[in-house]
Order: C-alpha cells, then structure tokens, then sequence
C-alpha cells in the first residue's frame, strides 16, 4: 500500500500498474467522514487532468492497494477505526 502526496505522476504509474487495485480518495488533512473508495479504473478519480496537483495535490491526497484488505488499513489511519469507508464511489461500485 502506498500513499500519494503532491506526486500526480507516481500516482498515474501506479494506476497503470495496478489496473485491479483500489483508491481511497481523502483530505490532506485527516477527515474521517471524508475517506472514499474507488476502483483504480475508475474515471472519476483516474482521468488526466490539466493541471499538476488535481490528484494528489490540491487539499487530496490518495491511499492505493492493491486489494480490498489493504486498502482497510488507509481507512483506519485516516481516522475510521473499523477500517470502513465514509462513502464507496457509485461510479466505479466499488
């Protein structure tokens, strides 16, 4: 599992390279009623923006996993102790 912070690069790398992963989209700054699953495939949080930073800069920062177990505990630093999600995307079901 890793985090990205300020590297829309690394975390496109990333997105390649695990097309069956996970995402947790979250605040910069610890919320945990803001802690989101996606799909790595998913549009909404995988489409190339224009400007640097519209991922992983900009107040958002991204927990990526390759499976769902992983990714439970990215929730769990982000605040939510059971490891759950404050919302799952309805664009991807994830």
């Amino acid at each position: 599992m890793i985090k990205f912070e300020n590297d829309d690069e690394g975390y496109f790398a990333w997105l390649a390279a695990n097309p069956g992963g996970y995402v947790l989209n979250v605040r910069e700054k610890s919320d945990s009623n803001y802690v989101v699953l996606h799909r790595a495939t998913c549009g909404s949080i995988s489409s190339p923006k224009v400007k640097p930073g519209a991922y992983t800069g900009r107040n958002y920062n991204k927990w990526c996993a390759r499976t769902l177990s992983e990714i439970r505990y990215g929730a769990t630093r982000e605040g939510r102790t059971d490891g759950s999600f404050s919302k799952r995307c309805g664009r991807c079901k994830a």
